[in-house]
């Protein structure tokens, strides 16, 4: 899945209808029908949940966890996490992901844009 595998790059929606060979239009509607999302708000909630797991299951910096994941602004990155997590990354990392569990984004096996360019 492409988004699953360059998550760390820089991703616009030009550059996912380049690469899919379709327009913004069809992109976005075919890629909401398969995973009930826009585009970038899936690619936020990845990142999101790859840099919730990052800070739960490593000790890897969290300016480090940040770059792996994708964002390249420290402010950006703290203000979206927190937002999606309910805490900065380091409470998170802290403990206070056990009150969010329940919560995460899942994302669905089927989601891969190479099937929506497909159909």
């Amino acid at each position: 899945m492409y988004l699953h595998t360059h998550y760390q790059e820089k991703i616009t929606i030009a550059k996912l209808t380049r690469e899919f060979h379709t327009n913004r239009t069809t992109l976005s509607e075919r890629f909401h029908k398969v995973t009930g999302m826009p585009v970038i708000a899936y690619l936020i909630q990845l990142r999101v949940n790859l840099a919730a797991a990052m800070l739960r299951d490593t000790g890897l910096p969290i300016t480090e966890v940040r770059q792996r994941v994708g964002f390249n602004d420290d402010s950006h990155f703290r203000r979206t996490f927190r937002k999606h997590t309910g805490a900065s990354p380091s409470a998170y990392r802290r403990g206070c992901h056990q009150q969010h569990d329940s919560g995460w984004f899942r994302p669905p096996p089927q989601a891969d844009l190479h099937a929506l360019n497909a159909t």
